[in-house]
């Protein structure tokens, strides 16, 4: 029942606190109070529900604001860093029984975009709200404390006079159907107790000039608009639209993030009750569970956490497309079974540590050893990928493939994959110059490369991609750098000597 409930406990929290309210001084037909309260039961009386959800986000960060943050400089003329989040998909939930949802993420960065899709399973047992997550497929579970306090509870005590919900006079059609309209203007104190609400936490008073000594940052101009439709037959929940405006960026401008635009939308469409008879957890999402002998307990939803932040800032590690990617990376054991995922962070400090690196083939069994270079201090380190960089964000890759699966032309030829992409979007990629495969003579060693210009967003990037036959193995190192006029040769020269076939 809780679980059921909590997928309504949004909507159904903000509706309630609309009962001790007129409908600004008019005759209506129907009141705010006879609205939701007959809203409230039949959703909950309801043995299923199922609806649509969007959530867009987007920020700017101003060129000024990035070099100081990050020490990213854009050129004169950009007008900064555009950054936006999508996430979409459907949800699903059956009293006392499973909850589902299918989202798909799209981050975009850049005039780059990178997708991942999401499928969650949660379900309430013995006090424990078990999740089995997929992400682009891979499974994983944990588990959750089950919050103790019931809905109808919390409902009570959202009953809020702050809420001033209005009733709007005319209905509209929504999803197909005519409705009531309600409108609201979330304070800053409300939006932080629906959100305690949303996470299970305990309902406490919000104290904004406590908040504000514990986080330096002034919420009080945090503000949200709120639309909710009504069916004006069935009397139940169509959907709702969320706004932030600009409240958000008037948040930051005291804080070091001034000047950074922020917005957030939600949307919460196609609600149906009665509509689904039974969900049932698939046998690979159990499995997961089953191979894990000590489930990772989290504390808040697990939707969003494979995003790293660092990745999202860093220009160089924008979403490019995959180069040359092997195709024996999908049949990875680590990626199946619930095998534990190799430690970047470890990887890349013992390398440090030890001021070289041994890298493996995809498949195993074939190796090279480098030094580190001057100047590069390795960023992200496992047996089949090193990643150093710079102060300054550059930054090169090394991979190593199997000569059987690929050739040095082959990989060349993927760089097109990316050249192509930057063509299309030529409102944010110009001045894009591209070579063909070449080769050359560094330190004794044949190298093969192709070398990349372009502009973007004002800023002047390149890319160069290196191959070496090493006899039994191709060496790729894919370097992302600020231009430079130094020679081919000369430029890789530190690269290639630090090399040990």
């Amino acid at each position: 029942m809780k679980s059921f409930k909590k997928g309504l406990a949004l909507l159904l929290t903000l509706a309630l606190a609309t009962v001790s309210l007129a409908a600004c001084g008019k005759e209506e037909e129907v009141t705010v109070e006879s609205l939701v309260e007959e809203a409230r039961k039949n959703a909950e009386d309801a043995e299923s529900m199922e609806a649509s959800m969007k959530v867009d986000a987007s920020a700017v960060i101003p060129a000024e604001l990035l070099e100081s943050l990050a020490g990213v400089s854009m050129g004169e003329d950009s007008e900064g860093l555009e950054l936006g989040l999508t996430l979409e998909g459907d949800l699903q939930a059956v009293k006392d029984g499973v909850s589902y949802v299918d989202m798909e993420l799209e981050v975009s960065l850049m005039g780059q975009t990178q997708t991942m899709t999401v499928e969650t399973y949660t379900v309430e047992e013995d006090g424990v709200t078990k999740a089995y997550v997929a992400q682009d497929g891979t499974w994983s579970y944990s588990e959750t404390d089950a919050a103790e306090d019931t809905v109808s509870g919390a409902l009570d005590d959202l009953m809020d006079d702050s809420l001033e919900w209005t009733l709007e006079e005319d209905k509209e059609e929504f999803g197909g159907a005519e409705a009531y309209v309600l409108t609201a203007e979330i304070s800053a104190e409300d939006l932080i107790a629906i959100g305690q609400e949303a996470a299970g936490e305990s309902l406490e008073d919000v104290d904004l000039d406590a908040l504000e000594e514990q986080t330096g940052v002034d919420f009080s101009q945090l503000t949200m608009s709120l639309v909710w439709y009504v069916d004006a037959e069935e009397r139940v929940p169509l959907g709702l639209e969320m706004d932030l405006g600009d409240s958000l960026t008037k948040v930051l401008e005291d804080t070091e993030l001034a000047g950074l635009e922020a917005t957030l939308q939600v949307e919460i469409t196609d609600m149906a009750y009665d509509s689904v008879d039974e969900i049932e957890i698939p046998e690979e999402a159990l499995a997961a569970a089953g191979g894990a002998e000590e489930p990772e307990t989290e504390t808040g939803s697990n939707l969003l956490n494979p995003v790293d932040p660092t990745e999202i800032l860093n220009p160089t590690e924008a979403a490019e497309p995959t180069v040359a990617a092997d195709p024996t990376e999908a049949a990875d054991p680590t990626e199946a079974g619930g095998e534990e995922i190799p430690d970047y962070e470890a990887g890349a400090a013992a390398i440090n540590a030890a001021g070289q690196f041994t890298l493996t083939s995809y498949s195993g069994g074939l190796t090279i050893t480098s030094t580190i270079p001057a100047g590069f201090t390795c960023g992200y380190g496992t047996e089949n990928m090193v990643r150093l960089d710079t102060e300054d964000w550059d930054s090169v890759t090394y991979s190593l493939f199997d000569k059987e699966l690929w050739t040095v032309e082959e990989m060349a030829a993927d760089v097109d994959s990316w050249v192509e992409y930057m063509q299309e979007d030529a409102e944010n990629y110009t001045n894009i110059q591209v070579t063909d495969l070449q080769t050359t003579t560094v330190a004794g060693v044949q190298v093969y490369y192709r070398n990349v210009t372009y502009t973007v967003y004002g800023m002047d990037s390149q890319d160069l991609y290196a191959w070496i036959d090493t006899g039994v193995a191709l060496l790729e190192m894919e370097f992302d750098i600020e231009p430079t006029a130094v020679p081919v040769e000369e430029y890789l020269a530190p690269f290639v000597e630090a090399l040990t076939f």
